[in-house]
C-alpha cells in the first residue's frame, strides 16, 4: 500500500526538488528555534549567571592577588636594593657595621617585612629583624647551601618569629658568587592581611601551599598551636575552618564552575562556591582563593534551570526533525561522494551503481553518474589507469609539451607463439594471451612501470616516461626478474611450457602526445625504443634454449640492483643501429 501511494504521489507531483525540501526543513527548524523559550530566556539567564560568576571571580580574586603582591613585593625590592648596592661596590659586606646599618634602614622602610639579612659564603650572617616593636641587629655564624638564582624558599619555622617565607637573592662579585641577601615575611602578618581583607570584601579568603597546606588564613594571624620545624604549616583539615575542611572532598574535580576559576562543593549540608587562582613566582604552587555560600547566586541558577526546562520540549522537537531530515538526505549524498572518490582514483571496480532517488536533482545526478562510470569502465580497458592518473595530476593534457627524457624501455615476446596458436582456436588463443599479459603486466606495474602497448604476443613497457623516476633502470631490471619468476611459477602448473624473450635498454627518447588532434597516444619515440626491441629479438640467436632470455644494454646493466647478476655476451651489431652494442644477459 505504501508503495502504491508513493507511486501516485510521484506521478502527480514528480520527484521532490532538493531546494524545496531544504527550504521546508530549515524553515521548520528556524521556526522552532525562534519560537522556543530556549532561544530567549535560556540565553539571557545563562549569560547573567556566567557574567555574575565571572565578575565575582575576577574582582574577588583580582583584589586578593593585588593585595598579596603588594604585601610581598617590598620583600623582593629590599633584597634587590641591598644586593645591587653590594654588587656595584657601594656597600662593602665585610664592613659589618655599615652593612648592619644599611639592613636596619632598609627594613625600617617597610613594616610588612619581618627581617632582612646578608649571608656570607665565609660562614657568617648579618641580620636585622623586628622583635617586640624594635629592630634588632646581630652577626652570627651559619652553614647552608648557596643558590645562584633568586627565588622564594619554602616556608620554614624559626622559633619566636613562627613560620616565615623567605626571598633569597644571590649576590655576585667579579670572582663569582659572594653571598645571599634574604628577606623574610611572617605568615602571621600575611594572614592578618587576609583577615583585614575579609572585613573589606565580605568573603572568606585563604592561601593554600601545594594545595594541601594552609599558607595564610585568619586562623594563622595569631599564634597557631602545633607548628614546628618539621611541620611549619597546618594541613587544610587542621586549620579549624569547617568549610575549607571539605574543599577537596572526593569528586571535586567533576564539579567545575560554569564560569569563574574554581568548583562548588558541600559543607555541613550547605552548598558553597570555592574560587581560587594560582599565584606564580613564589616557589611551590600557591592557590589564592575565597569561598561563599551558593545562595548568593542561587536565584540566577533557578532561572537558568527554569529556562532550560521550558525550552527542552522545543529542543527535542528540533533535534528530532533535524535527525529525520539528515537521514533522508545523507544516504544518497554519501553514496555519491564515495562513488566519486573511487572514480577520482579510477578504482572503477569498486564503484557501485547508484540507486534512484526521490529528489529530482539527486536522481538526475545518479543516472548521469552511472552512465559516466559505464563509459569509463569501457575506456579503462584500453588506457593504462596509472598513466591516466599521472597525466591528470600534471594538469591540462592538451598543453603537455613534448620533451627529451632518459627512460628505460622493456620489450617482451613469447618464443614460438605463432606455431603454437595454429592448433588453437580464437577463444583459447585470447584466453592464453590475457592470462600471460596479466602475469607480465602485474610485474611491470608493481615496479611503477607503464605498459605502453600490447604488440601481438608481446608488449612494450616504460619507466620514467610519465613521471621522473631516478631509478627507472633499476625498476625495469627488478621487473624483468619478477617476470621470470612469475612465468616459471606459472609453467609449473602447465603441461606445455611458455618461453619468453625480454629486451631492456636505457637512453634518451622523445616523450609526448603523438597522433592527430582527434586521437592522441602519449608514448615515446627514438633509437632507445628500437635498441630495446632489437635486444629482445637478439635473444633468439644468443640464448636460443633459455626459458627466459633477458638481454640488456651496457647503459641498463650499469644500474644493476643488488641480488641480480649479469654476464657479458660481447658486442653485437643490431639491425638499424650504427656501431656495435655490448650486450649483457641477466641471470635469473
Amino acid at each position: 500500500m505504501v508503495t502504491t501511494v508513493a507511486r501516485r504521489l510521484r506521478r502527480r507531483f514528480g520527484r521532490l526538488s532538493i531546494a524545496t525540501y531544504l527550504s521546508l526543513g530549515i524553515g521548520s527548524l528556524m521556526f522552532l528555534a525562534v519560537a522556543s523559550v530556549l532561544a530567549v530566556t535560556l540565553y539571557a539567564n545563562w549569560r547573567n549567571t556566567t557574567e555574575l560568576l565571572q565578575d565575582k571571580s575576577r574582582l574577588l580574586l583580582g583584589a586578593l592577588v593585588e593585595h598579596i603582591e603588594r604585601h610581598l613585593d617590598p620583600a623582593e625590592a629590599q633584597a634587590e636594593f641591598v644586593a645591587d648596592r653590594i654588587e656595584r661596590g657601594e656597600l662593602d659586606p665585610d664592613r659589618q657595621d655599615a652593612l648592619l646599618g644599611t639592613l636596619r634602614s632598609v627594613l625600617a622602610a617597610n613594616a610588612q617585612v619581618h627581617g632582612l639579612g646578608y649571608f656570607n659564603l665565609d660562614g657568617w650572617q648579618a641580620v636585622a629583624a623586628r622583635h617586640d616593636g624594635r629592630i634588632r641587629l646581630g652577626v652570627e655564624s651559619w652553614h647552608g647551601d648557596a643558590q645562584v638564582t633568586a627565588f622564594w624558599g619554602p616556608p620554614v619555622h624559626v622559633g619566636a618569629a613562627g613560620t616565615v617565607l623567605n626571598l633569597r637573592r644571590p649576590v655576585f662579585a667579579e670572582h663569582g658568587l659572594l653571598g645571599i641577601v634574604v628577606s623574610v615575611v611572617r605568615i602571621a602578618d600575611l594572614s592578618a592581611l587576609l583577615a583585614d581583607l575579609e572585613t573589606e570584601i565580605g568573603q572568606n579568603a585563604f592561601i593554600l601551599y601545594d594545595r594541601d597546606y594552609v599558607l595564610a588564613h585568619r586562623a594563622l594571624a595569631f599564634d597557631f598551636p602545633g607548628l614546628s620545624e618539621e611541620a611549619p604549616l597546618p594541613r587544610v583539615r587542621e586549620i579549624g575552618d569547617p568549610v575549607l575542611f571539605d574543599i577537596w572532598e572526593d569528586g571535586w574535580q567533576d564539579r567545575d564552575l560554569i564560569a569563574g576559576s574554581g568548583h562548588w562543593g558541600n559543607a555541613g549540608g550547605q552548598d558553597y562556591i570555592y574560587l581560587y587562582t594560582p599565584l606564580a613566582d613564589y616557589g611551590a604552587p600557591w592557590l589564592v582563593g575565597s569561598y561563599f555560600a551558593e545562595a548568593y547566586i542561587a536565584t540566577q541558577f533557578v532561572r537558568l534551570a527554569q529556562a532550560a526546562a521550558a525550552g527542552l520540549f522545543g529542543l527535542v522537537l528540533a533535534l528530532a526533525s533535524a535527525f529525520l531530515f539528515g537521514r533522508v538526505l545523507r544516504g544518497p549524498i554519501v553514496q555519491l561522494g564515495d562513488a566519486a572518490s573511487a572514480v577520482r582514483l579510477l578504482d572503477l571496480d569498486r564503484v557501485p551503481a547508484l540507486p534512484r532517488s526521490w529528489f529530482r536533482e539527486l536522481d538526475d545526478a545518479a543516472r548521469a553518474f552511472n552512465t559516466m562510470v559505464a563509459g569509463l569502465k569501457a575506456f579503462a580497458l584500453y588506457v593504462p589507469r596509472n598513466l591516466v592518473l599521472a597525466l591528470i595530476a600534471r594538469g591540462d593534457l592538451g598543453a603537455l609539451p613534448s620533451e627529451t627524457r632518459a627512460v628505460t624501455v622493456l620489450f617482451t615476446d613469447i618464443v614460438g607463439f605463432t606455431a603454437r596458436t595454429e592448433s588453437l582456436g580464437a577463444a583459447v588463443t585470447a584466453e592464453f594471451l590475457n592470462h600471460h599479459f596479466g602475469l607480465v603486466t602485474a610485474c611491470i606495474e608493481a615496479e611503477g612501470g607503464i605498459v605502453d602497448k600490447y604488440i601481438g604476443d608481446g608488449l612494450m613497457a616504460l619507466w620514467g616516461a610519465v613521471e621522473p623516476q631516478a631509478d627507472h633502470a633499476v625498476r625495469a631490471l627488478r621487473s624483468a626478474g619478477a617476470i621470470a619468476a612469475a612465468l616459471r611459477e606459472d609453467n609449473a602448473r602447465r603441461r606445455q611450457q611458455v618461453r619468453i624473450r625480454i629486451g631492456v635498454h636505457t637512453g634518451p627518447v622523445v616523450v609526448g602526445n603523438i597522433g592527430t588532434p582527434t586521437r592522441m597516444n602519449y608514448t615515446v619515440v627514438g633509437d632507445t625504443v628500437n635498441i630495446a626491441q632489437r635486444l629482445e629479438v637478439l635473444g633468439k640467436t644468443l640464448l636460443p634454449d633459455a626459458d627466459v632470455a633477458i638481454l640488456l644494454s651496457a647503459c641498463t646493466a650499469a644500474a644493476l640492483p643488488a641480488g641480480l647478476e649479469v654476464r657479458s655476451l660481447g658486442a653485437h651489431q643490431l639491425r638499424g643501429v650504427g656501431g656495435a652494442t655490448e650486450v649483457f644477459a641477466l641471470s635469473v
